[in-house]
């Protein structure tokens, strides 16, 4: 099989005592092939992934807004930021991971990790409003989620997403399960990255995100999902071409891909897929070495060149757009484009599916010439803003 040869192609780039797992381009959801251990070992800040999930779901139950502040939703946290800035590390909530007394801690007592309290203490302050990346801001999410629920971090990740999701082999830890085997917990990184999975578990919850593999149907909401992938750019280096960071989640509309990387004491992980034809590749390697997890699968899954774009709307779709030799609606948040520009295109989308029939034709003459217009501008700002790495294409099988 394709997809056998391409996971041993990955694994032949992995360290000896990697696991991965592989799903190939237009496979059915559920078509895994996995090589290696299936005991969970730590994906660090792949969990923040999880986080947003789990804040996503208390936001479809009507538990919170992302446009809350966050100290109207957990006691005691910083004010003057929303959720969703947290999300995107735009709320200036600083870091600690490289912080003298934090480093010096986790050497000292490798097994005895810091709560909320000292990690706060020992974040330097960030900028609000600019990306800059925050571990501690997914701390404060993950106390958030224990404060609406009134469950332990562990128990309402593991009912909002791994047991829907079917994620069996992924927890977050309680002390006791935290230890790797060098003796250091997991826990010394928190809600931003103290969970253990399987690289299966890891493709398992991509599906769930795009509402594929759940016991639930939808597992988010649409406005849950235009949140998860909503995104700001941030810095990245070769072989990222327009990163950009979501609500918990790297994106790159160039390369066409979705994920995170995550990397600490012993291990480092990732787990990305694509965007246009659904393959998808997740690995957690031995964190000795220079390996990067990260790098090897967006040089795997990422796209070269352009990437085609068919501006072609038909019956029954929500937006026009669909990619090369793909019958498969893409939305605006997979494109990189901005706000007013999709809300233009939603303009027209509702103005076309009112003003055409595929028997009758238009309601009229004037109308067709103004859809035409319209869309031939929408069009041009498409390439305008995004045809460095998209290439548009007018496909209408009306004019």
């Amino acid at each position: 099989m394709e997809e056998s040869r391409v996971l041993e192609d990955l694994l032949a780039l992995l360290p000896s005592g990697s696991v991965a797992a592989y799903r190939g381009p237009e496979e059915p959801f559920g078509n895994i092939s996995h090589s290696g251990s299936t005991e969970p070992l730590p994906v660090y800040s792949v969990t923040k992934m999880f986080i947003s999930a789990g804040v996503l779901r208390a936001m479809d139950a009507g538990v919170l807004k992302l446009s809350d502040s966050l100290a109207s939703r957990l006691e005691g946290a910083p004010a003057g930021c929303t959720v969703r800035e947290v999300l995107h590390h735009t709320a200036g909530l600083g870091n600690y991971t490289a912080e003298p007394e934090y480093v010096r801690a986790v050497a000292a007592r490798p097994g005895e990790p810091w709560g909320l309290d000292l990690i706060a203490e020992a974040s330097a302050p960030g900028t609000r409003g600019r990306f800059e990346y925050s571990n501690t801001g997914f701390w404060y999410l993950g106390a958030m989620l224990e404060q609406v629920s009134g469950m332990a971090l562990g128990q309402y990740l593991h009912r909002e997403v791994f047991e829907p999701a079917n994620m069996m082999d992924t927890r977050y830890p309680e002390l006791e399960t935290s230890i790797t085997p060098s003796g250091y917990s997991t826990l010394w990184a928190g809600p931003a990255g103290a969970a253990f999975s399987t690289p299966t578990d890891l493709l398992r919850f991509q599906q769930f995100m795009l509402g594929v593999e759940s016991s639930w149907s939808p597992p988010l909401s649409a406005a849950a999902t235009k949140e998860f992938f909503a995104s700001v750019p941030v810095p990245a280096q070769d072989p990222w071409r327009v990163p950009r960071y979501g609500a918990g989640v790297m994106t790159d509309p160039a390369l066409g891909i979705w994920g995170h990387g995550g990397s600490g004491p012993g291990y480092r992980g990732a787990v990305f897929s694509s965007f246009g034809n659904r393959a998808a590749a997740a690995i957690i390697c031995p964190g000795a070495g220079s390996f990067e997890a990260e790098e090897t699968l967006v040089r795997l899954l990422g796209r070269e060149g352009k990437r085609i774009l068919k501006f072609a709307p038909d019956y029954g779709m929500t937006w026009p757009f669909c990619g090369e030799n793909v019958v498969l609606e893409l939305e605006p948040c997979e494109l990189g484009i901005s706000d007013e520009l999709t809300r233009r295109i939603r303009a027209w989308m509702d103005d076309w599916d009112k003003n055409y029939h595929h028997e009758r034709g238009w309601v009229d003459e004037q109308t067709r010439i103004a859809s035409r217009v319209e869309r031939l501008s929408i069009q041009d700002a498409l390439r305008a803003e995004a045809g460095g790495y998209l290439d548009v294409v007018d496909d209408v099988f009306f004019d």
